[in-house]
């Protein structure tokens, strides 16, 4: 027995080695076939060549010493690059240290560390294709290439996830900076880039915007200048989510500053504190209006938004444009589409040269706010508005509210949208009531104080005047109203019927005096039309040209001053 065992385990030793040195033997075949192939698919002017290398014979993984790849004059050179996990259609892992790079053009770069998961192992007699790749992870770090001709690259950190010829599953870039060379004067930055579900798809080489699709794109700490075009952009903050189709997109922008030239009106400056807009089937819209059909409906139980806050616009220094905050809303219930428009701190200001009438006004800007509320039956029926509000400080304020029936519903998701049929549905909806109503904050007495010095008469003098060529202005069509007493109406008929009424010859009298005392007493003037029955839009048109006092009762139209 005791002269058994030294040979067992004599034994096991070489059958131990024996399978060590097989599995080395496997590993260095897949290895030489994965590198045989990959030299083959190589365009001609591509060389690889390898300094050493070293294959451990339990795990398989190898390391391999000094592999330069050639390109002509551009050189790329790896001191130690791992590999493991090796079949024979596949690479699982590939990482390189220390990469230095050497451009055609005379350029230099490194980068530190590179790891690729999954790369697939070129088919025997395939030339690569990039276009093409398939990787299930990619990473780089601490990257920088400078070329005298295309100028320099900077990158912290590139994680890939599930890259595919058309997207990735997953990716994030942190630390990107460009600058192009000297004659192009250009210059880009990113913070922070994560994406999540991102699919870029091509239609015959080119990008297919119509099918892109997202998850999730975040961005922080975008910069770019391109001197040459005087064009500079930033931006704090973007994030978009749900980009796919039946999903309620939301997109958010922070910090936004945009400088461009602006054709004869010099140098355009934009920025925008905040946007948000949430609640939107945002792909189905887009697809919508690009091919002309009907958009889709509201999604049930969601409603859409957009806030605009910080808007500002200047040229050449000299603020234009102001929103301090935009918000719109609406959402579809029960069959019911609602929704409202409010515009906060809404300045205009002309550009110099352009506002000579303002200014003659005794204003600097046009300032104030919008205010839109209605509803309407998806189906269609009666839509009301209520209020429509315009607002211009120390100026005047403009209330409408109205009521139209019968307009028609909104077209079924995906059909054809015909403008010239949805006008004329809209020509037979019908008018069932409205209230306008005009308050004056001193905008009136602003005109007559200007037409005044003009003329140089007493504005005390030129408001009488006014108001005296509203109670003389004639019917359209007709005479100037009468200031004596009426004439006596002729006999009536039996059977005939009655005469529509004309105070003292004149139905709009009433509509008169309050326009003068309007002007006389500049406060509240208000114009109702409460008609008997509805009026459709097509039979407005032709009340005009008739009888006025027809027009009056058919419209139920009056006028008060207050």
């Amino acid at each position: 027995m005791r002269h058994r065992l030294p040979a067992l385990a004599l034994g096991g030793v070489l059958l131990v080695a024996g399978v060590g040195a097989l599995a080395q033997a496997e590993a260095d075949r897949r290895l030489d076939a994965a590198i045989a192939r990959l030299r083959a698919a190589l365009p001609p002017e591509m060389r690889l060549e390898i300094g050493g290398r070293q294959v451990d014979p339990v795990t398989g993984r190898a390391v391999l010493t000094n592999v330069v790849l050639t390109d002509g004059k551009g050189r790329v050179q790896v001191p130690e690059l791992r590999i493991a996990d090796v079949s024979d259609t596949r690479v699982g892992s590939a990482e390189a240290l220390r990469i230095v790079i050497q451009t055609p053009d005379g350029g230099s770069g490194e980068v530190a560390r590179v790891m690729v998961a999954g790369l697939p192992v070129p088919v025997e007699g395939k030339t690569l294709n990039m276009g093409n790749l398939r990787l299930d992870a990619l990473e780089l770090d601490g990257a920088r290439i400078e070329d005298p001709t295309s100028g320099a690259v900077r990158v912290e950190r590139l994680q890939l996830r599930e890259l595919r010829p058309d997207g990735v599953a997953a990716a994030a870039l942190r630390g990107f900076e460009f600058r192009g060379a000297p004659q192009d004067n250009q210059f880009a930055r990113i913070g922070r880039v994560e994406l999540d579900a991102v699919t870029l798809p091509l239609a015959n080489g080119d990008f297919d915007p119509n099918a892109f699709r997202a998850g999730r794109i975040e961005v922080e700490g975008a910069e770019l200048r391109d001197q040459g075009q005087a064009v500079t952009l930033s931006l704090g903050k973007l994030a978009l989510r749900d980009w796919q189709p039946g999903r309620a997109t939301a997109l958010g922008v922070e910090g936004l500053q945009v400088a461009a030239p602006a054709a004869s009106y010099g140098r355009l400056e934009m920025t925008l504190a905040r946007l948000e807009a949430s609640g939107v089937d945002a792909v189905r819209t887009v697809e919508a209006v690009l091919t002309g059909v009907q958009m889709p409906d509201p999604i049930a139980g969601t409603p859409q938004r957009l806030l605009v806050e910080g808007l500002d616009t200047a040229l050449e220094g000299q603020q234009v444009f102001s929103l301090a905050r935009l918000l719109t809303e609406g959402a579809l219930e029960s069959g019911m589409a609602r929704g409202g428009m409010v515009a906060e701190g809404l300045r205009i200001t002309p550009p110099p040269g352009q506002g000579a009438w303002l200014d003659m006004l005794g204003y600097r800007e046009i300032a104030g706010g919008l205010e839109l509320r209605g509803s309407v039956p998806r189906s269609g029926g009666r839509m009301e508005i209520e209020p429509f509000r315009i607002a211009w400080n120390e100026a005047a304020t403009l209330n409408i509210a109205a009521q139209l029936d019968n307009t028609p519903g909104a077209p079924a998701e995906g059909t054809a949208v015909d403008p010239m049929m949805t006008a004329a549905q809209f020509a037979a909806a019908q008018l069932a009531g409205m209230t306008v109503a005009l308050r004056d904050h001193g905008l009136l007495g602003r005109v007559l104080a200007v037409q005044a010095r003009q003329q140089r008469v007493p504005e005390a003098q030129l408001r009488e005047q006014w108001a005296q060529m509203v109670l003389a202005m004639p019917l359209p069509g007709g005479q100037p109203p009468r200031r004596g007493p009426a004439p006596a109406a002729p006999a009536q008929r039996k059977g005939a019927a009655a005469p529509a009424p004309a105070a003292s010859g004149d139905p709009i009298a009433p509509i008169r005096e309050a326009v003068a005392r309007f002007i006389r007493q500049p406060g509240t003037l208000e114009i109702s039309v409460r008609p008997p029955r509805p009026v459709a839009f097509g039979e407005l048109s032709g009340l005009g040209g008739g009888n006025p006092a027809q027009t009056i009762e058919r419209l139920g139209l009056t006028v008060t001053a207050r």
